[in-house]
């Protein structure tokens, strides 16, 4: 099933405007003024392909955050530009070709996508075309995000990996060009708020990589890494890029951590004590992965693994991150919860402002999970966050519900950022309560989402295999022992997330690595119930045991770390 963006757009407003002049010999004269749509746009089915897409991009490209880049920028930069007005037609054109086929016709079949893909091809060559004097930094980084938007929203991820991997370093070579700051004023007369939304949208589609491949995984690695390798090579300043990211994924003002308000007035002062609350967490990561290298010696043994956990938790660091973390949380969420409490009072007549605070206590309480990645063995922690997952579940329902009723998006929607996809996959993985577990996969059923390059069915099909595994995982051991086989589970996407890897531990003769594939193209033919799981022999050992999720800016950096909620374990 293809998910959509509600295919009902705002009516485009043709033919002249008019108004009325007085006149000393007449009462009023008719004057007809320019058509403003007859500026950027050869005819009206382009202008309505322009509106669909500021439909789309307003009402839920940036998902369930309150990020300004869909809602506001893109739709008024878009406008403007020419390779970006192309890109962001093509984008609407393919909405309404993909409208057409939730109904029942075939989406290649239209002109409608005939339409989209020549204004794509058309973007793409009309940014090919401009000299590297007259390049214009704005439009190639937004042009970049367009054009990942427009491959991923018609389910091709191969192409949108090849737009993120040449996207991404435009930001990393603007952040370590010798001259940056000349670069940077010219996106915009402020370009702080901007380049804080474009930041955000590549740490996030960098995350995305970490778990999708181009190839294989035993002949490639993802664009992160290949990004890291990149910049050690051109000897560019890691620091310094780190700094820049900083600068611009941080808040603008100073905040004093020490100094929390009895509560935050409004959510845009919530966000931006997250943020940095956030930021403040992630910067104790170097010092705990510091610990990590004399714990990393693994072979293929289920011993290895019962070590691993063992001597992590007893780790004086991961004590101390654990505590400082929660410290930090805490004092963070103090505050917030009158502004929840408030918003959620108000939902019918702010329903925005209920989605965003939402919003962020799921983010919140997704952290609060993660910081006890250093306990993740421990059966006993594991099981005591059974109600956490559970308000996680409720948060996502209400979240997901709302979106459909408001966007009218029964076949489900697609973003480019911030919904609750990742979060219930978790939940369907690692909850130890078997309901819970089965609840996050309703959810997933029910409301699908595609997010970026990561899809719904995928998931699904992924999930619906665990749950087999649960079942005869369960059979054997005392909970504590059944609870580490099951930390050896790993999942990958192969060959641009058309076939995924699943690794964990099965019963044989004795208790072994197993690794699975399936073809992802059948599950979505043939519905995720009805996936087609073939073993084959473990073609790697180059893969990661999981915990939490993958977020933030050290994926930039080196996602053989401890990527920013990845707990990232190179099995060798």
């Amino acid at each position: 099933m293809r998910t959509q963006a509600r295919s009902s757009a705002p009516k485009s407003r043709t033919g002249c405007g008019t108004w009325f002049e007085a006149n000393d010999s007449s009462g009023f004269i008719l004057s007809c003024g320019p058509d403003i749509n007859s500026l950027y746009f050869k005819n009206d089915l382009e202008a309505q392909y322009f509106d669909q897409w500021s439909h789309i991009s307003r009402s839920f490209l940036g998902g369930y955050s309150s990020s300004k880049l869909w809602a506001v920028f893109m739709p008024q930069i878009t406008r403007q530009d020419p390779v970006l007005r192309d890109a962001a037609i093509a984008i609407g054109a393919m909405s309404r070709a993909m409208s057409i086929s939730c109904a029942g016709g075939h989406v290649e079949k239209t002109l409608h996508h005939t339409n989209a893909v020549d204004h794509y091809c058309k973007a793409l060559r009309l940014q090919a075309q401009t000299s590297l004097e007259s390049l214009d930094m704005q439009s190639l980084m937004l042009g970049s995000i367009l054009f990942i938007c427009f491959e991923a929203f018609r389910s091709n991820p191969k192409a949108a990996l090849q737009h993120i991997a040449r996207g991404t370093p435009l930001l990393q070579q603007l952040f370590t060009h010798d001259r940056s700051s000349s670069h940077i004023r010219k996106i915009a007369p402020d370009p702080w708020e901007l380049l804080h939304e474009i930041s955000r949208v590549y740490v996030y589609l960098g995350v995305q990589t970490q778990t999708v491949m181009s190839g294989r995984l035993d002949s490639s690695q993802s664009a992160i890494r290949t990004l890291a390798q990149d910049l050690q090579t051109k000897g560019c300043n890691v620091e310094r890029v780190d700094a820049n990211f900083d600068y611009f994924l941080n808040p603008r003002r100073e905040i004093d951590l020490d100094c929390f308000p009895d509560s935050f007035s409004t959510l845009a002062e919530a966000s931006e004590h997250w943020t940095l609350t956030e930021r403040k967490i992630q910067k104790y990561f170097p010092q705990v992965m510091a610990s990590m290298p004399s714990l990393i010696k693994l072979k293929d043994t289920f011993q290895d693994v019962d070590s691993f956990f063992d001597q992590l938790e007893r780790q004086a660091e991961m004590d101390i991150f654990v505590r400082r973390a929660h410290h930090y949380l805490e004092s963070w969420y103090r505050p917030f919860k009158p502004l929840c409490f408030s918003a959620s009072r108000n939902h019918s007549s702010n329903p925005d402002l209920y989605h965003q605070t939402t919003y962020l206590h799921l983010q919140y309480l997704e952290l609060y999970v993660f910081i006890l990645f250093p306990k993740q063995g421990n059966y006993n922690t594991v099981n005591a966050l059974t109600p956490t997952f559970r308000q996680m579940n409720g948060l996502c329902e209400q979240l997901a519900k709302s979106c459909r009723r408001e966007l009218g998006a029964d076949e489900g929607v697609f973003s480019m950022q911030s919904t609750v996809l990742w979060r219930l996959m978790f939940i369907a993985m690692n909850c130890r309560d078997a309901d819970t577990r089965n609840e996050a996969i309703r959810i997933m059923d029910k409301y699908p989402h595609r997010d970026g390059i990561w899809n719904n069915h995928a998931f699904l099909a992924i999930a619906e295999q665990n749950r087999k595994l649960e079942v005869e995982n369960a059979k054997e051991g005392s909970e504590h022992e059944q609870w580490r086989r099951l930390c050896w589970r790993v999942f990958r996407f192969e060959d641009a997330g058309t076939r995924v890897v699943f690794r964990s531990m099965r019963k044989t003769d004795s208790w072994s690595l197993v690794e699975e594939i399936a073809d992802l193209e059948q599950v979505e033919r043939d519905g995720w119930k009805n996936a087609r799981w073939e073993r084959v022999p473990l073609h790697t050992k180059h893969l990661m045991l999981q915990w939490g999720r993958t977020t933030g800016m050290e994926a930039f950096r080196d996602p053989s770390r401890l990527s920013t909620g990845c707990v990232s374990l190179n099995i060798t």
